[in-house]
């Protein structure tokens, strides 16, 4: 009998002049306005869908809303967004394969609607030609003091630089302490976990040296994994939030994979994190990794011979407990990281070539091809 489980995706995507592949049709916090997505923004799909939270000023609203830096009057009143890009979430599926078929169906709604506004979407892990985003006008006392208070408005410069999925998981009737294990688990893996997604080898329009710029900058600065729980106050510890709602109860979000252009990969990653939460077997010592762990790995992952047989015995683990809990089919997505390990590939890999043989600066285009394309 199959185990029963709940899986979201929440990808984002930087946003392009339509078609337009050179630098200058990138689009970036400092040459797009909110009343350009207008058409896109306006009645999207999910606005009233419960399953999925809106964030306390109600801009996360919809299957897909804008992603970005949120500015305060004095007086803490919401008054303008700045755009990094934009961002889908599908609604919680029985599958991994339900799941990538909502994002797929999203997709396609979204880059119609984007068309209107002259937009494509785009993937890249880091924003290969962007400046380095700055706070215009200044931060007042209000959002000073709410950045201090609130860890995930912080260092806001690092993520309007960066892109990434959002891997969400739930298992009914998991207990608490099952759920802070997993992300401790999580926690303590995700520099090799995220070896195979790196996708960032562009800063300032060159080659910048490694594999992610975006896993370079980011480990000392936000968390690779969350658990929401209704009693998370019983676990005072850094990862794990109150749920929002009783359907949040439960979920485990792991956060530090490189936003990559194939959709099988994203499938992959699906299941391995879905493995690992059902995995039993692994001991582990639980610890934030150091940040030169993460830094050796985004930029020569391989080159420490640990690193793959570390990732080959959480692809062991996870298969196990998948097929253990009869999920064949997740499974078998392993298979495809297995082959790319063999061959020590990386999205980054694939897009420095594309640099160098024709400049290209990122993926243009969704996870899948447009169908007039």
């Amino acid at each position: 009998m199959q185990k029963e489980y709940r899986v979201g995706i929440e990808f984002e995507y930087w946003l392009t002049q339509y078609r337009n592949k050179s630098a200058a049709g990138i689009k970036s916090f400092d040459n797009i306005t909110l009343s350009e997505l207008a058409p896109a923004l306006n009645n999207r799909p999910g606005m009233d869908d419960a399953s999925l939270h809106k964030g306390d000023a109600g801009i996360k609203a919809g299957y897909w809303y804008v992603e970005g830096d949120e500015r305060f009057s004095p007086e803490g009143k919401l008054i303008a967004q700045v755009i990094k890009g934009i961002e889908i979430r599908t609604p919680p599926a029985e599958s991994v394969t339900a799941a990538l078929d909502s994002l797929q169906i999203i997709e396609a709604q979204l880059s119609e609607r984007l068309k209107e506004c002259g937009l494509g979407l785009a993937i890249s892990a880091y924003h290969p030609v962007s400046p380095r985003y700055q706070f215009n006008p200044p931060l007042n006392a209000w959002e000073k003091a709410f950045r201090e208070e609130h860890a995930a408005f912080r260092h806001a410069d690092l993520v309007m630089q960066t892109c990434g999925p959002d891997i969400n998981i739930s298992v009914p009737e998991m207990s608490d302490a099952r759920v802070v294990h997993a992300v401790e688990k999580l926690t303590f893996f995700a520099p090799y976990l995220v070896a195979l997604s790196l996708n960032g080898p562009l800063e300032n329009g060159q080659l910048w040296g490694g594999l992610s710029r975006r896993t370079a900058l980011r480990s000392c600065h936000r968390p690779a994994c969350k658990g929401f729980l209704t009693n998370s106050a019983v676990y005072p510890h850094d990862f794990i939030y109150p749920a929002r709602n009783e359907g949040e109860h439960g979920r485990i979000e792991f956060k530090a994979f490189d936003a990559v252009p194939d959709p099988a990969l994203m499938g992959a990653f699906c299941a391995w994190i879905l493995g690992l939460v059902l995995d039993d077997t692994i001991a582990f010592n639980y610890g934030v990794q150091p940040d030169a762990r993460f830094n050796a790995i985004a930029r020569e992952p391989f080159a420490d011979l640990t690193v793959s047989t570390v990732v080959e015995t959480l692809f062991i683990a996870a298969r196990r407990a998948l097929e253990q809990h009869g999920l064949l089919n997740e499974a078998a997505r392993l298979q495809l990281l297995s082959e790319r390990l063999a061959n020590r590939m990386t999205p980054a890999d694939e897009m420095i070539t594309r640099f160098l043989v024709s400049g290209e600066l990122m993926h243009f285009g969704g996870l899948w091809p447009e169908q007039d394309a």
